[in-house]
């Protein structure tokens, strides 16, 4: 019998962009630098609009009591924080290594996969449509890449 996760999500890379994007659109899509000068993840201004704000976003990691059914921590920074069980994954930066190796623990199979950060790139009305294939591209090229490190599985 194998077992199929019908919804895993990637962790998409910070440096994305830099690698896969278009150079022709490179100046209207910038990833900030965190504090350790490295590519600050889920972080990007696209044509001067940040896609995700960490002041609204601050009501998803709000603590819930103990015991309750339901979490609204985010999966990395929460409930399994400090446990080390997400080690050898942040160490490996997300890579697909360390999806098959999750999957390994997991006793998963194959992966059917979800962008995260992904999901909000082109998520506006207005946004040139050049612009938008050129993140779809890049997004697309870099999954493709990332899945073909075990393309039976994920």
């Amino acid at each position: 019998m194998r077992f199929v996760d019908c919804d895993m999500h990637v962790m998409e890379p910070a440096d994305l962009f830099d690698r896969y994007l278009n150079p022709a659109f490179r100046d209207r899509v910038i990833v900030p630098i965190n504090a350790t000068g490295k590519p600050h993840r889920g972080a990007v201004i696209i044509d001067g609009l940040a896609i995700n704000d960490d002041e609204i976003q601050q009501h998803r990691k709000r603590n819930t009591p103990k015991g309750s059914a339901h979490s609204t921590q985010q999966l990395s920074g929460s409930r399994i924080a400090g446990t080390g069980v997400l080690d050898f994954a942040i160490e490996r930066d997300y890579d697909a290594r360390a999806q098959i190796m999750g999957m390994e623990m997991e006793g998963i199979d194959i992966a059917v996969l979800f962008p995260t950060a992904g999901f909000s790139y082109i998520a506006r009305n207005d946004m040139d449509a050049k612009l938008s294939l050129a993140i779809c591209q890049a997004y697309n090229d870099w999954i493709h890449e990332f899945t073909s490190h075990s393309p039976d599985q994920l």
